[in-house]
């Protein structure tokens, strides 16, 4: 008679009373009634009502209805670092897929940056996809490179602390760090013009990175910064080498690229063949840059 009771008023979505039934007169049904009121708030998407019964639920529900924002807020309420972790990473990863990867730079910025290795190629994403951006080549830049920086240090700081210190991984990972100080000191470099020089020689810094950097972009930004500042026979070897690049990919292979200028420095001669150019820049636009600066 009492499983029939609460049947009654859960069916009337009476939960309190069915609850309090369930407790009065037979305790162990109130497992049962529980169970009964998480189908009922799932079925009829009550996140908010489902937290103070089921939170792991409530986030999942959040999530799958796409309430980011929401679920993230409330896994960081739980002062549950691998919960909150778990959902920020997937946050992440569906912005990365929106083409939103600084929104996921943005969301380990605020809630850290942790060593786990399932995270690395999130990390990864996100530090890649900003170096192909391409209009980061400015002062105002300087915020965006900045909180990768942060993001990276954290990482790295963690890293340290963890069994994968002095791993190749964590190794990677300084490097990629060291290249996106590079990038934030050259940002605010560009801010001034006393210091656009050695803005200049960060660009040329980043040359040494070209295993990372897409390596048509940072030559064509290390030729351009370098014509800026008067720096003209790098910036025509730089240059010249932008558009060898940009042949390369068009031909799909970098076997006749000729090394000859870059043999006695620390410029990688073996790069990853960027997918597609950076620019939609024309080799006879840059051979205009050259005619009009009188650097050939």
């Amino acid at each position: 008679m009492v499983k029939e009771a609460i049947d009654t008023l859960m069916d009337g979505k009476e939960w309190n009373k069915a609850k309090k039934v369930a407790k009065e007169f037979e305790p162990r049904y109130e497992p049962y009634v529980d169970e009964k009121y998480k189908e009922y708030l799932k079925g009829t998407g009550k996140a908010e009502d489902l937290v103070g019964v089921d939170v792991v639920a409530a986030l999942d529900m959040y999530a799958e209805n796409g309430q980011w924002e929401k679920c993230v807020q409330t896994a960081a309420g739980m002062n549950n670092f691998k919960v909150l972790h778990k959902y920020v990473a997937l946050y992440a990863t569906t912005l990365i897929k929106e083409g939103r990867s600084d929104a996921a730079m943005d969301l380990y910025v605020k809630h850290g940056t942790p060593p786990y290795s399932q995270n690395y190629n999130i990390y990864k994403r996100i530090v890649t996809d900003l170096l192909k951006t391409s209009d980061l080549m400015k002062a105002e830049a300087y915020r965006t490179w900045a909180d990768l920086r942060d993001m990276l240090h954290d990482l790295c700081e963690n890293l340290a602390k963890s069994s994968e210190s002095n791993s190749p991984q964590h190794e990677y990972f300084d490097t990629m760090l060291l290249i996106a100080h590079y990038y934030a000191t050259r940002s605010a470099a560009m801010g001034h013009d006393q210091l656009k020089p050695i803005a200049a020689k960060l660009a040329v810094s980043l040359l040494r990175h070209t295993d990372i950097i897409p390596a048509d972009k940072a030559f064509y930004e290390a030729g351009m910064m370098c014509k800026k500042v008067g720096y003209d026979s790098m910036a025509f070897v730089f240059l010249n080498r932008y558009l060898d690049l940009v042949e390369a990919i068009e031909e799909g292979s970098l076997d006749m690229l000729d090394n000859t200028d870059f043999q006695e420095t620390d410029i990688p001669a073996e790069v990853p063949l960027p997918e597609k150019a950076y620019l939609s820049v024309c080799c006879e636009s840059i051979s205009l840059i050259f005619t009009a600066s009188n650097i050939y």
